[in-house]
């Protein structure tokens, strides 16, 4: 028998698509239409007719949610004192955040389309590497498989979510990098990601799971390949730092503007404060002088003050008619 290729490929940030792995219709139809519009396809690469033959495995994601970081949360907003540092729902905090990733995906698949094993097969390999999953990554945990029999080869949606146990912030945070370390993922140089090496490995499982059911796995890269995949990877981290570092740049200037705004608000709560003051002790003078006064001399005052106000008004109104 002729050997299969093996493909393992890391969705790029937030590329995880329910809908597409769902096969909703308004999502297909929509994809459809781009690939019309970009690549002059005729129609799509799905065959809805044969959707219903997919396999799908879904976990809600707010209770994975829940079951990973809900009682270090709680430990969180117990401790803080601030409002504003408290975190009401982690889920969207992570869906917000310029940083992390809520879920990740990586899609398998064993063969193309020249050369592929049967639907039964390609059912019975997927579904092993998805069962051996999490016992493989201890700290990924699955929200979705998708076996798409759908296309032109059978492939797997498989989505996930890391967790790692930080000694900053909460206990158990998401987080790829901490999720990598925990697991023994740690790059010695640049040529060596965590998420290269973690790759490279999930590829010497799915081998191991195609020998085991008797499929002979071409090797799937030479070195030559590996320099091109490590290129590209990398190329992806660059660009992926330069997004966060555009983001943190826009941060910086929206805190330099607020920062600014307080303090021309503080001058000017200075500047009043300054006013109050010196009316303060222009009344304090006053009432200084009052006090030697008898009721009469008091009186007296008053009528002379409103006599004054009188004529100055009455001058005022002369200047305006003028």
């Amino acid at each position: 028998m002729k050997p299969y290729t093996v493909t393992i490929r890391c969705g790029s940030q937030n590329s995880v698509c329910r809908k597409h792995n769902e096969r909703d219709e308004k999502t297909v139809l929509t994809e459809t239409e781009k690939e019309k519009r970009e690549l002059g396809r005729e129609k799509s690469h799905i065959d809805l007719e044969k959707s219903k033959n997919n396999i799908m495995v879904q976990r809600d994601v707010e209770e994975v949610y829940q079951v990973l970081f809900g009682e270090a949360l709680e430990e969180w907003n117990n401790r803080q004192t601030k409002k504003d540092r408290k975190i009401d729902n982690y889920l969207e905090h992570c869906i917000k955040s310029n940083k992390l990733n809520s879920e990740y995906e990586v899609i398998i698949q064993i063969g193309n389309q020249d050369h592929k094993p049967t639907e039964e097969e390609a059912i019975e390999i997927l579904s092993k590497y998805v069962d051996s999953f999490e016992d493989n990554n201890p700290n990924f945990k699955i929200t979705g498989a998708y076996i798409h029999l759908d296309e032109a080869t059978p492939h797997l949606h498989l989505d996930y979510v890391c967790y790692a146990h930080c000694n900053r912030g909460m206990r158990v945070q998401n987080s790829q990098n901490g999720a990598f370390k925990e697991m023994g993922y740690i790059s010695s140089d640049k040529k060596h990601t965590p998420q290269m090496m973690w790759q490279q490995k999930q590829e010497e499982v799915l081998i191991g799971l195609c020998n085991e059911l008797g499929f002979e796995i071409k090797q799937p890269r030479t070195h030559r390949e590996h320099q091109k995949q490590e290129l590209y990877q990398l190329k992806q981290e660059i660009e992926q730092s330069k997004i966060q570092s555009d983001n943190l740049q826009q941060n910086i200037a929206f805190s330099k503007q607020v920062l600014k705004s307080y303090k021309e608000k503080e001058e000017q709560s200075k500047e009043e404060l300054q006013e109050l003051q010196e009316n303060l002790e222009e009344q304090k003078y006053w009432i200084g002088k009052l006090n030697g006064l008898t009721n009469q001399e008091v009186s007296g005052f008053v009528d002379v003050f409103k006599d004054y106000a009188l004529t100055k008004q009455q001058q005022n109104q002369q200047e305006i008619e003028l």
